[in-house]
């Protein structure tokens, strides 16, 4: 199983003048989506190096209009579960006509939601909720990639879901290179996000 890591380098000017309260957030893609915050970290915990480190690991969990399960199962890549419809997943099976890095779900639960989490440094936190109800009686297949943005945000935190990510942000895309670095630097309350590590101190 492979292991990932993302670092987010942090100039010294950008750590002293980005906003008090602001928070460092990454999401996940699922099915092209990044709808939930997967992990954040408030300013005052930062420093110049961050960490961030996962492995293809995956729970899913149902909800619906009033309810949200609060007993996730543990998935892997090429199984399936059904959501019933007395509104329960049952546990997940290999099938072999779920092919890739894909996650199956069949459903005979009316106004039915999903959701997954995924792995992060031992904690599995949500990634994901699908955005409309699944199809009654019928096959939807979840995929996430190892693909998360990057971004700042005042008001998300972990495991919120989000629709619109302003300000600065990078997407990085660590399913050929399990380890990427990223960097936030520029002059006070101008920071961008650009690929790779920091520029080493001038001389």
């Amino acid at each position: 199983m492979t292991t990932r890591t993302l670092i987010v380098e942090i100039d010294d000017t950008q750590l002293v003048s980005l906003p008090y309260g602001i928070n460092l957030c990454i999401a996940m893609q699922v099915n092209c989506i990044s709808n939930v915050v997967w992990a954040s970290r408030k300013l005052e915990h930062l420093s110049k190096k961050n960490p961030f480190q996962w492995t293809d690991e995956y729970q899913i969990f149902g909800a619906h209009a009033d309810f949200i399960s609060n007993n996730p199962l543990n998935i892997r890549f090429g199984q399936m579960t059904t959501y019933s419809a007395d509104g329960y997943i049952s546990s997940p099976v290999d099938d072999p006509d779920v092919v890739g890095n894909t996650i199956r779900v069949h459903n005979d639960f009316d106004d039915a939601y999903i959701g997954i989490s995924a792995k992060l440094e031992g904690e599995y936190l949500p990634v994901f909720v699908s955005p409309t109800p699944l199809v009654l009686q019928a096959d939807t297949d979840f995929k996430p990639v190892d693909n998360v943005i990057v971004f700042w945000s005042s008001t998300d935190t972990t495991s919120t879901m989000t629709s619109h990510i302003t300000g600065p942000s990078i997407e990085v895309d660590l399913t050929a290179q399990a380890t990427q670095t990223v960097s936030f630097t520029g002059p006070p309350n101008q920071g961008k996000f650009f690929p790779g590590p920091l520029p080493p101190p001038a001389a």
